[in-house]
């Protein structure tokens, strides 16, 4: 009755996207902005970046201006 080792089905691959959340911008953010914890949330569905990366992206700065809602993506920050 299997090998012990817990993995998702296949059937529940394209669940996980949809129940997985993404970090997205809290407001609009303008170039410029050092990130802080409030200016980010997560929200559903799970396409973008995870909010297991939430702590990295503290203290960045936004190299382009970011909508209310919009995935946050590596390419939008510097390291600061």
């Amino acid at each position: 009755l299997g090998d012990g080792v817990k993995r998702p089905k296949a059937s529940e691959l394209n669940v996980m996207e949809v129940a997985r959340r993404s970090i997205v911008a809290a407001r609009t953010l303008p170039t410029g902005t050092k990130l802080e914890e409030s200016d980010l949330v997560m929200k559903r569905p799970g396409t973008g970046l995870g909010s297991e990366l939430l702590s990295n992206l503290i203290g960045r700065i936004t190299v382009q201006t970011l909508d209310k809602d919009e995935l946050i993506e590596w390419s939008a920050l510097s390291d600061g």
